[in-house]
């Protein structure tokens, strides 16, 4: 499976407070908070000459939703204390690095939810 699948399942026992509500990319209609979603933003592979090293490193976007602005930094602080500085096996994917590169605040005005942006990167073996 994928790096993102492996994630997803990989979230759901580490950060209960959301209970289960973790979605790629976007999140459902009339969403219960808080919730988590994530997106894959970039991947970068290395090569040698023998070609690909298959440790790629890719950049995920980890955001954490709230109605309040309390509840959205809490869920983003229990996901960066459990995921950054991680080696190990994230779900069924060997993760050799991870960490984090860029944190944000972020409200939208016409919906009145909070989002926490937190950005990931994840270096890891195929």
């Amino acid at each position: 499976m994928s790096l993102e699948v492996n994630l997803r399942s990989h979230l759901i026992q580490e950060i209960t407070e959301v209970e289960g509500r973790i979605y790629p990319q976007k999140l459902p209609q009339d969403p219960d908070f808080p919730a988590i979603t994530y997106n894959l933003i970039s991947t970068n592979r290395s090569y040698s000459h023998s070609g690909d090293t298959n440790t790629p490193v890719k950049l995920i976007q980890i955001d954490c939703w709230a109605d309040r602005y309390g509840p959205a930094k809490q869920v983003a602080a229990k996901v960066v204390a459990k995921l950054s500085g991680y080696l190990g096996l994230v779900s069924e994917t060997e993760v050799g690095q991870l960490h984090l590169s860029n944190e944000m605040d972020d409200y939208n005005e016409d919906t009145g939810w909070y989002k926490i942006p937190l950005d990931f990167n994840f270096g890891y073996y195929e």
